[in-house]
């Protein structure tokens, strides 16, 4: 309990909290911002456009190689390090979702495909900062770190569906509550309201 307390301290101290005022370089707030101002209403030429590896790189990642504490995380004890990324990726994933959700952002199919990749690109980046000697492809602990991404994970696969009622294909393992998906699909620009409600309304208010 005490080192969970230190490590979120920490992480507010050197990236940036979730409550507080921006600051520059604050990884947190950077990324926060970039998906607050990232356009996901695309066609194929604006997708391919958005999703330049050196593009990415340079807005998505960069803020992560940037801060002191993220990318020095290998200097770290093994498990203090986990713990870190455990405590920065749920953060984290909470933070941009909440960006997309609070900025109302549209996303068409083809938008769903990039924020899909800057999910993976996000996830295998700092799942790399933990990886061990003895599994240089794959971080101690990897499960436990999936399960911080997993409501993340799901919000790209809501904005992925087809139509609003594939999601009972995923409706028995869902960690989205009621409003959580409601507030999801309603970022798809073809999705509509009466589709959406029809769906929510087989969820109870408080889970899946």
């Amino acid at each position: 309990q005490v080192l969970q307390e230190k490590v979120d301290e920490t992480i507010a101290e050197w990236c940036g909290a979730p409550d507080a005022l921006p600051r520059r370089g604050m990884c947190l707030h950077e990324l926060r911002s970039f998906f607050a101002n990232e356009n996901f209403e695309l066609d194929s030429k604006s997708f391919a456009l958005a999703e330049s590896e050196d593009r990415l790189d340079k807005y998505l990642i960069g803020p992560l190689k940037d801060s002191l504490l993220i990318s020095h995380l290998d200097r770290c004890d093994v498990s203090v390090g986990m713990t870190i990324c455990q405590h920065f990726s749920t953060i984290l994933s909470n933070a941009i979702l909440e960006a997309l959700w609070e900025n109302e952002k549209r996303f068409t199919d083809w938008g769903s495909l990039l924020l899909s990749k800057q999910f993976r690109l996000l996830q295998s980046h700092v799942g790399s900062l933990v990886a061990s000697d003895e599994s240089p492809n794959s971080a101690p602990g990897e499960h436990s770190l999936l399960d911080t991404w997993e409501r993340f994970s799901q919000v790209v696969t809501v904005l992925q569906l087809e139509r609003p009622a594939d999601w009972s294909i995923y409706q028995a393992t869902s960690v989205l509550d009621r409003e959580e998906l409601r507030r999801s699909l309603s970022l798809r620009v073809d999705f509509s309201a009466e589709a959406i409600a029809a769906v929510c309304s087989q969820l109870k208010s408080n889970g899946s």
